[in-house]
């Protein structure tokens, strides 16, 4: 099947997607309103390339969908109701998880502050169980089992654990500015101390690493391990935020072509040649922090893509694995 095809069926879906929502009066909630509404966005992610507007369309479902499940009352848990049953109790949190995972992701992308406050919610996170565990008419919840074990809610609990951390540290940010020397070292440890919590089977090392998994294993270790740096990022090193979104920039004009009016007044190789300047400055630190090593890979990788002549410089395994893989760097692809 040719990607025109795919794209014409991917659109076709949204397009009853939305039929159906409308049909069923979404904003009033109900059954299946929410599972649409996560599929809904989950489509438009995996579709649209990354634009300013995309991501206001997807914040603005994202908080529509945060404020329906709200009114349903998710943000309770739902041992609180003893009319639900522990079937569809579990179900619930599961779906909370999700749009939790989603209102932070999306914040990020967007630069707004997220619609889950600290405090305002209750709900459990779900347990470690595989489907076959769970049935409609139980009495009783079985215990979560290890995080040795793979279920299909693995991965969604690892991100669930993240979420809360770098939620946050997303308010923290949003209506503290910038944090104290003393506040970072605490933000560092508590996204560190989370990040030790995330079971090895999710972190990216590099390629070879990952051989024997899935295309899917490997995203999710990707998603996973890019969320990380990149809140490590904006809680601790804000220097590096300028260089990732500089680099951002450039790359995405380099590969899209840019509508009328979007980069007036932007000199481009003055874009160019600041990178070339942070680049050299990552250079001499990266013998001692990680975090300049990682600067220098992304730069890296920016340059070769847009075919930018530059000295040769050799790239870790971590770049090249992500240049095989031909993953592309804007800021939305870690996420979900």
């Amino acid at each position: 099947m040719s990607d025109s095809e795919y794209t014409a069926q991917y659109s076709e879906y949204a397009h009853q997607m939305v039929h159906c929502l409308k049909a069923g009066d979404y904003v009033r909630g109900g059954p299946y309103i929410l599972e649409t509404l996560i599929n809904y966005t989950v489509l438009e992610l995996m579709t649209t390339c990354p634009s300013p507007d995309v991501h206001s369309g997807i914040y603005a479902t994202t908080g529509l969908m945060t404020q329906i499940a709200f009114r349903m009352g998710y943000h309770r848990d739902p041992c609180h109701f003893p009319e639900i049953s522990f079937f569809e109790g579990e179900m619930r949190r599961r779906i909370w998880a999700t749009i939790h995972i989603f209102d932070t992701s999306i914040s990020v992308l967007s630069g707004s502050p997220r619609v889950i406050a600290e405090g305002s919610w209750d709900t459990k996170p779900p347990r470690n169980l595989h489907d076959s565990d769970l049935d409609p008419s139980c009495t009783t919840l079985p215990e979560s089992r290890p995080d040795s074990q793979l279920t299909p809610v693995s991965c969604p609990l690892a991100k669930y654990k993240l979420s809360l951390t770098v939620g946050w540290l997303i308010d923290a940010n949003v209506f503290q500015g910038l944090l104290l020397p003393s506040e970072k070292r605490r933000a560092e440890a508590r996204l560190v101390e989370t990040w030790n919590t995330i079971p090895e089977r999710f972190k990216f090392e590099s390629l070879s690493n990952c051989l024997s998994q899935s295309p899917a294993g490997v995203g999710q270790r990707i998603g996973l391990t890019g969320l990380y740096n990149k809140m490590s990022i904006l809680a601790v090193h804000e220097a590096l935020v300028a260089t990732a979104v500089l680099g951002t920039f450039l790359y995405h004009f380099g590969t899209w072509p840019a509508t009328a009016g979007e980069t007036d007044g932007i000199d481009m190789a003055h874009i160019e040649a600041t990178l070339r300047n942070c680049r050299d400055t990552w250079v001499r630190w990266s013998e001692w922090s990680p975090d300049a090593r990682r600067a220098v890979d992304l730069l890296d990788l920016v340059f070769q893509k847009l075919d930018v002549s530059m000295e040769t410089v050799p790239m870790s395994e971590f770049s090249l694995a992500l240049d095989g893989m031909g993953l592309n760097l804007g800021w939305d692809t870690v996420y979900l």
